[in-house]
């Protein structure tokens, strides 16, 4: 059998190398426990970045179509007002056509 020591280099009896290596195995699942524990938080940390990412990205989206409605709807003032403008303008040249011939100049 190999030669197991323990802390200061003292040998472990046979009884005691099975405890020995019980104690390893269970530093060892211990550690692999921490590892998943410390995986799981940051997993889960990811996962809260990510739904508040999410929550500023639908926030956005939703403001971005708000302003996308704001403008339509200007745009389409806008194009009324253009259009009134443009009946003002066409009445003005009936009038300054009709007031020509009421003169004889036509």
């Amino acid at each position: 059998m190999s030669d197991l020591k323990g802390k200061g280099g003292i040998p472990i009896s046979d009884g005691g190398k099975k405890m020995y290596k019980r104690s390893i195995q269970k530093a060892k699942a211990t550690t692999r426990l921490k590892t998943r524990k410390t995986v799981m938080r940051n997993k889960i940390e990811q996962k809260k970045l990510m739904r508040e990412s999410l929550k500023v990205t639908k926030r956005d989206a939703a403001e971005g179509k708000s302003r996308y409605r704001l403008l339509k709807m200007r745009r389409n003032e806008l194009r009324d007002e253009v259009n009134r403008v443009i009946n003002d303008f066409v009445r003005l040249r009936a009038l300054e056509t009709l007031v020509m011939q009421e003169l004889g100049f036509f």
